[in-house]
């Protein structure tokens, strides 16, 4: 059975998820390759069709086409031979029709086309409500669904030819690093939610606390070295599943957030553990004090019980990927 993972090209939310499948798919003895053409999906959008939700005058679009065509060409013959094509991608622009023109694969070839995602649409009913329209797809479109989670905002029941198989996050141990300094990471920043970022800003320069606001672009190796060298990540808005959350509590870094349900998918029994830092204005400080008092050992505390609470988080669900592959071999 040959297999392939399209995904997108840097260190993004699609190629980290990506390179943990592979290797997940690998260990059940399987061969399988990614391929970075989440553009070639982009650029395959007839002419005739106005793209949605990305920008792109028609000459640049033209121009596009001619300057990949013998290597979309080669592509499409290359996709035409596989057996199985899974789709790497965040959760709203895999299913926006006029984005990503999946329906080029259906064209060339009759593998199956999988989806691999945070989770199930309506686990998500109020991103679902903001991002996805009547005109786009559902998960119905593909022949099998593979998740993160099947609790975005709420936890739903999977369909028949769906899959929660997690994610592995391919971290090591040996980048843990345990700093005498208390630290605080600041996410990106994040249009709509400027308020927030602002009071986070002023009360740590209030109190003359070291933190490190994330900017610009970053490789893999890098954020989650910067993640290993903080204590406390305040997050900018609220996630759909939030890679960067796991990434952290891998590292021994907690999560602050202003308000529970930033990280609904987290929930365990309506619970979230004790890594989990909810704040206010009036309780910050507090919580802050106590935390710099905390010892060294606290960060290894963290890293093994997250280890311990969402093993599917960071080692990926090893028995679901195998259901899945066995039900595809039959299929």
């Amino acid at each position: 059975m040959k297999i392939v993972i399209i995904s997108r090209p840097s260190d993004c939310f699609p190629n980290i998820i990506s390179k943990g499948l592979k290797e997940m798919i690998q260990k059940q003895g399987f061969e399988v390759e990614i391929l970075h053409e989440i553009p070639f999906l982009m650029r395959a959008l007839p002419l005739i069709e106005q793209p949605i939700r990305w920008e792109a005058n028609f000459g640049f679009r033209i121009r596009e086409k001619i300057k990949y065509f013998f290597h979309d060409f080669l592509l499409k013959k290359k996709l035409a031979n596989k057996d199985v094509i899974i789709i790497s991608e965040c959760y709203a622009n895999l299913f926006w029709r006029n984005y990503l023109y999946i329906e080029v694969i259906r064209n060339i070839t009759n593998a199956k086309i999988v989806s691999y995602t945070d989770g199930p649409l309506d686990s998500a009913p109020l991103h679902k409500k903001r991002w996805i329209n009547n005109y786009d797809r559902d998960e119905g479109f593909f022949d099998f669904n593979l998740f993160l989670t099947d609790k975005i905002e709420r936890k739903v029941p999977l369909k028949k030819n769906q899959y929660k198989i997690g994610v592995n996050l391919c971290i090591s141990d040996e980048i843990i690093k345990v700093d005498s300094d208390f630290k605080i990471l600041l996410d990106f920043e994040q249009i709509g939610v400027e308020s927030e970022r602002t009071f986070q800003k002023m009360f740590l320069l209030s109190q003359n606390i070291l933190f490190t606001q994330l900017l610009g672009q970053y490789t893999n190796v890098q954020i989650r070295k910067i993640y290993s060298e903080h204590n406390i990540l305040f997050l900018s808005l609220p996630e759909t599943f939030g890679l960067s959350i796991g990434e952290a509590l891998c590292l021994g870094c907690k999560i602050a957030i202003p308000d529970r349900n930033w990280v609904m998918s987290w929930d365990i029994y309506d619970e979230l553990p004790y890594f989990f830092i909810i704040y206010n204005s009036e309780n910050l400080y507090e919580i802050l004090e106590k935390e710099k008092n905390v010892s060294k050992e606290e960060r290894i505390r963290v890293i093994r019980d997250f280890k311990s609470l969402y093993p599917d988080f960071i080692f990926g669900n090893d028995k679901n990927l195998e259901i899945f592959l066995h039900h595809l071999s039959k299929s």
